[in-house]
C-alpha cells in the first residue's frame, strides 16, 4: 500500500502551516495488513477503500515507474495544498499521466455538487471550519464542479474511480 497522506501533528505551527498551505506531506510504503490495521482501528475512525483499476499491461510498468519515483527518499516528501496537492490530487494526477487524454475526459464531466456543497459536508463536524468557509468561499463555490475538482477530496476519490472506464495505451 503506498499513502500519500502522511504528516506529523508534532511539527512545529502545525494548524498554522497547514491553514497557510505550507506543510510538507510524506509518501510511505506499507504492509496491507499494517495499512488495514492503522486505518481500521477503533481509536482512529476513518475508512480505508480499495479500487480496482481496469489498466493494460504498459499502464500498470508505467504507473509501477512513478509510485517507485514517489518511493524514493529524495522525491517522499511535498508541499501539501488542500485544494491543489493533495494526496488524492496525486493519484488523480498519477493516473491521468498513466491513462491519457480520455481519463481526464471522462473526470471533465460536471456534476450537481459545488466547492459550497463539498465544504458543508467535509468540515460539518469541525466547529470551527464549518463557521469559517462560508466567509472564506466567494461565489465561484457555488458553480457545478467536475469529477476532476472534485477529486481533490480524498472521502470523494473512491466513488470516482468507480465510474472510470478502461483506456487503452493510446488514452
Amino acid at each position: 500500500v503506498v499513502n500519500w497522506g502522511l504528516f506529523n501533528f508534532n511539527d512545529p505551527n502545525f494548524a498554522f502551516n497547514y491553514a497557510i498551505g505550507k506543510l510538507d506531506y510524506k509518501v510511505l510504503e506499507s504492509s496491507t495488513n499494517y495499512a488495514v490495521y492503522q486505518y481500521t482501528h477503533p481509536s482512529d475512525k476513518r475508512r480505508l477503500y480499495e479500487n480496482q483499476l481496469f489498466l493494460t499491461k504498459t499502464q500498470k510498468q508505467k504507473l509501477i515507474q512513478k509510485v517507485n519515483w514517489w518511493l524514493k527518499p529524495e522525491n517522499s516528501t511535498y508541499r501539501y495544498h488542500f485544494f491543489y496537492q493533495n494526496c488524492s490530487t496525486i493519484i488523480r494526477d498519477l493516473l491521468s499521466e498513466v491513462m491519457g487524454p480520455s481519463f481526464d475526459k471522462q473526470l471533465k464531466e460536471k456534476n450537481h455538487k459545488t466547492f459550497r456543497h463539498m465544504g458543508r459536508q467535509y468540515f460539518s463536524n469541525y466547529p470551527f471550519f464549518a463557521f469559517m468557509a462560508p466567509l472564506i468561499f466567494n461565489s465561484d463555490a457555488d458553480k457545478p464542479i467536475s469529477y476532476w475538482e472534485r477529486f481533490r477530496v480524498p472521502v470523494e476519490a473512491p466513488d470516482i474511480l468507480e465510474k472510470i472506464r478502461q483506456v487503452d495505451d493510446n488514452g
